[in-house]
């Protein structure tokens, strides 16, 4: 009786805790779910930047937050700086040219990481919703179905799972779930919400509960750049082809006002613009301004009218006629190239300084993917036989060159890729093989000739031995 009393005493002390002596088996250990975050940025931070991340370390009871780090270059550093805050998640947020917003979510110390892009930022203080949630709440991770179409997703949302679900242990977490964290992708990007989870209709108390949700905030959107192995670096894992850094798209944006301008400054809507590099290699773009199609092309063999002194010749201002070859027609790069080329060929009537005669005709040939270009005089009558029938024929006046597409923007010098060229070749790559090949070249004449001489001097002492040898014979 007295050791069944003692059993009771020591189950009620220890709150149903199994005694250190018992020889019973114990149950499977219960794994606890230990995440902690650690949250900082780089120097160059701004604003928006800055409520963004008091926005998360806000959502997020089990965020740990650290000063700015000093330097872009010393990534290698941040697992260490886990390591003694404790924290196995890093989240760093790195601005570039005060402009540009990077994050960094990573595994640490040995990873995986993920570099993304932010864009579309919008905290709390700035939409000023209606939804509200407890500060330091846990919340449901909803994901989109689309995280397990492929592996590089799959692994993102398991890192997400890891840093933005909060876990029940957590120090500052209040045991209560009222918001649900949501990651969407569309067009290959996250989108992230913060949703309040509302039981009851505020307008109807006694009424029956219903389940719905209203925005709390922030917004953003995440690009995935690279993933890695490890933690800020090692092996990529996968990389985005279809990120275009935003200095890029600043730039073609930059370029396409500029000609946008100029072009609006003339009154314009076709450009041609000569780009000539090193001195030697001549480009050509043609454009419809201000929204594309644009057309970059390589220049070569440029004879001119002065170098040619051909015996055509043309009224100043006339108008010519087009003519195009029939392989135009059988590519959709060829059909666009060709219809750039009537708008800014051809001449329309109305033009200011136009005459109201046709007398030659601008070929466009195609030679090996290449186009011909030739200028020729309309003639109707021989001028040696001024009182024969007519007999019209054509003598080419000048000038000639050669067009080689590279490629077909769908913008006005700029955008995306239309049509690529994979046979094109760079001038300066074929500069180097031919040097390369001449290099080569050169070198073996040199070993032919030190072999020559080799052997002639080889030859020389064999004539020696043999003249000592006669000698003392």
């Amino acid at each position: 009786m007295s050791s069944l009393l003692k059993a009771q005493t020591a189950n009620a002390k220890g709150k149903g805790k199994r005694a250190a002596n018992d020889e019973g088996e114990a149950g499977p250990p219960r794994k606890k779910n230990k995440q902690r975050v650690l949250l900082l940025s780089s120097r160059g931070i701004t604003h928006r930047m800055r409520h963004l991340m008091g926005d998360l370390e806000a959502l997020l009871p089990h965020i740990k937050k650290d000063s700015k780090l000093d330097s872009k270059n010393h990534l290698h550093l941040l697992p260490e700086l886990a390591d003694l805050h404790n924290c196995n998640n890093t989240l760093y947020f790195e601005a570039r040219r005060h402009e540009d917003l990077y994050l960094w979510a990573a595994k640490t110390p040995n990873g995986p990481s993920v570099k993304m892009h932010v864009q579309n930022v919008h905290t709390m203080d700035e939409l000023k919703m209606t939804g509200n949630c407890l500060k330091g709440s846990r919340g449901l991770l909803s994901f989109d179905p689309g995280f397990d179409d492929g592996e590089h997703w799959k692994l993102i949302k398991e890192l997400f799972t890891h840093i933005f679900g909060v876990p029940p242990t957590a120090r500052r977490a209040k045991p209560f779930i009222d918001h649900v964290l949501t990651f969407s992708i569309v067009d290959n990007k996250i989108w992230f919400r913060n949703f309040q989870i509302i039981e009851k209709d505020p307008l109807k108390p006694n009424g029956p509960p219903e389940t719905s949700l209203v925005e709390i905030g922030p917004r953003f959107v995440l690009t995935p750049i690279r993933i890695f192995e490890g933690a800020f670096g090692g092996a990529t894992v996968f990389s985005n082809p279809e990120f275009v850094t935003p200095a890029v798209v600043r730039s073609q944006f930059k370029r396409a006002q500029g000609e946008k301008y100029r072009a609006h400054l003339h009154n314009c809507n076709n450009t041609l613009y000569f780009e000539a590099r090193r001195h030697e290699d001549l480009y050509l773009w043609a454009a419809k301004t201000p929204n594309g199609p644009s057309v970059k092309m390589h220049v070569q063999n440029v004879h001119t009218m002065d170098e040619l002194k051909m015996t055509g010749n043309c009224l100043k201002g006339s108008r010519g006629l087009l003519s195009f070859d029939p392989g135009f027609d059988d590519g959709e790069n060829w059909k666009l190239i060709k219809e750039l080329f009537t708008h800014i060929f051809g001449v329309p009537p109305t033009a200011r300084r136009a005459k109201p005669f046709i007398d030659h005709v601008l070929t466009f040939s195609i030679v090996d993917n290449k186009i011909w270009f030739r200028n020729f005089q309309i003639i109707e009558k021989d001028p040696l036989k001024p009182n024969g029938p007519p007999e019209t024929s054509l003598i080419e006046i000048g000038p000639r060159f050669v067009l080689t597409p590279i490629k077909i923007f769908e913008g006005a010098f700029g955008g995306a890729t239309v049509f690529s060229n994979p046979e094109f070749i760079t001038p300066a790559a074929v500069r180097s093989q031919f040097k390369r090949a001449q290099g080569e070249k050169y070198r073996a004449r040199k070993e032919s000739e030190a072999e020559r001489d080799a052997r002639k001097e080889e030859r020389r002492r064999d004539e020696d031995e043999l003249a000592v040898r006669k000698v003392f014979a």
